[in-house]
């Protein structure tokens, strides 16, 4: 098929139709492109699974994240299998962030602590055990701030995180 003359300002049928198509296949692709990159509109953090935090007391008695798993008390997962978070994973920030954790000292003892679940994740603290002497627990939570303030003078803290 032989083009067609040029229309006045010099543009073919073919050309137009050949523009057209490429201007089309842009304004397809935008909105993917679009809704591909932008993030949650609820601005929440992506880290799905179970979570297992290990603590022991700073010198102020705030939670420390532990470089390695503690061992002394028996745990168990409320939500399959953890994966530990040391203080070199990628995903401790979902409870170790600004202005928390916390501890309480009386009397030259640990005997509270404070964890918050840090803004923009939507995880939940499910379980916590904590050594003050014995191993209590589990206890069994479902929150995103736990403060525990009656312990005789806690040494170890593991803390259980499920993220949906």
């Amino acid at each position: 098929m032989a083009d067609e003359p040029a229309t006045e300002r010099g543009i073919t049928r073919r050309k137009l139709l050949q523009r057209g198509a490429i201007v089309g296949g842009l304004a397809w692709a935008a909105p993917v492109v679009g809704t591909t990159v932008a993030p949650d509109k609820a601005g929440a953090v992506s880290a799905v699974g179970c979570y297992r935090f290990d603590f022991t007391p700073s010198t102020a008695c705030a939670p420390v994240l532990s470089s390695a798993a503690l061992t002394t008390c028996g745990v168990a997962s409320p939500c399959g299998t953890a994966t530990q978070v040391t203080s070199g994973s990628a995903n401790a920030g979902i409870l170790v962030g600004p202005g928390t954790p916390s501890g309480t000292k009386t009397s030259g003892k640990c005997t509270g602590f404070h964890l918050t679940v840090q803004p923009g994740y939507s995880c939940r603290i499910v379980r916590y055990y904590v050594n003050d002497g014995s191993c209590v627990g589990p206890v069994d939570v479902n929150t995103n701030d736990l403060s525990i303030s009656n312990r005789t003078d806690w040494t170890e803290l593991y803390v259980f995180v499920q993220c949906p």
